[in-house]
């Protein structure tokens, strides 16, 4: 998630994989396309075939590909947590009283040509946590969040 606004009063975070939407929205069309071809053709064996990968990269962009949301709103006194997918709007709102830091949590390399991934989990003082995104990324994305998160906290404080 990348910075969208900072204030003193507002801290928001946002991101999309648009990216991804792109590669699977191209892919999906291809599979399609051919899917289609094979059955204008006749060949029902590799349209089915074609047709079941194509719904394969229809769930996987229905899961993955998803715009998040952090919002840490000073005056309201809260968070706000969410997603949007085709599956649909997730919303979590939490307090910010009691809201100590965000904090990295990583999820090691599997193999060694792998990076390591990360996301921003918020911590309050009962000790509850909340993740800010339902997905580990690779890159500085995590760590740049949770220092901003962390930095408009400190500010706050003051």
């Amino acid at each position: 998630m990348r910075v969208v606004k900072n204030t003193a009063e507002r801290l928001e975070l946002g991101g999309s994989a648009w990216m991804m939407g792109i590669i699977v929205g191209a892919f999906l069309a291809v599979f399609i396309a051919v899917a289609f071809r094979a059955l204008l053709s006749g060949d029902l064996k590799q349209a089915a075939l074609l047709g079941l990968v194509a719904l394969m990269l229809a769930v996987v962009g229905a899961v993955f590909v998803r715009h998040e949301s952090a919002i840490f709103d000073g005056p309201a006194g809260q968070v706000s947590i969410g997603s949007v997918s085709v599956l649909g709007r997730r919303k979590t709102i939490r307090p910010l009283a009691g809201l100590t830091g965000a904090r990295l949590e990583a999820r090691p390399a599997e193999k060694a040509f792998d990076k390591p991934t990360e996301r921003v989990v918020l911590e309050w003082s009962d000790g509850s946590r909340l993740p800010v995104s339902a997905l580990f990324k690779s890159g500085r994305v995590a760590g740049d969040a949770s220092r901003a998160i962390n930095e408009w906290l400190a500010i706050r404080k003051r």
